[in-house]
C-alpha cells in the first residue's frame, strides 16, 4: 500500500495494528511523514493451509508528530486474496 499525508502537518504513526494474525506489516512506528510525503506500507498476508477467501485488514494508528498525546485518527487497510488451488481433486 501507498499512503500520502495530506495534512498540512507531519503525522507520526503511533502504531500499526493487525486485527487477525494473518496481516502483518514491517512499517515501523514512530514514522513521521511529512505533508506530501509518501509512505510505501508493505503488507503481508498468509494464507496458510486456505484454498478459499481470506480478508486481513491492518489499521495504521496516527497522531500529529511531536505530540504526546493518544492517537487521534486511524487508517484502516484491507486485503483480500481469493485462492486458486493449481489442482482438482475428482471422485471416482
Amino acid at each position: 500500500f501507498r499512503i500520502r499525508n495530506e495534512c498540512g502537518f507531519a503525522v507520526e504513526l503511533a502504531q500499526a495494528q493487525s486485527t487477525c494474525f494473518c496481516t502483518t506489516t514491517t512499517v515501523s512506528d514512530g514514522r513521521v511523514i511529512e505533508p506530501g510525503e509518501t509512505l510505501e506500507v508493505p503488507v503481508h498476508l498468509d494464507t496458510g493451509e486456505s484454498d478459499s477467501r481470506l480478508t486481513g485488514r491492518l489499521n495504521l494508528f496516527c497522531r500529529k508528530a511531536g505530540s504526546t498525546s493518544p492517537p487521534s485518527f486511524f487508517q484502516s487497510l484491507r486485503v483480500a486474496v481469493r485462492i486458486e488451488p493449481d489442482y482438482r481433486l475428482e471422485k471416482r
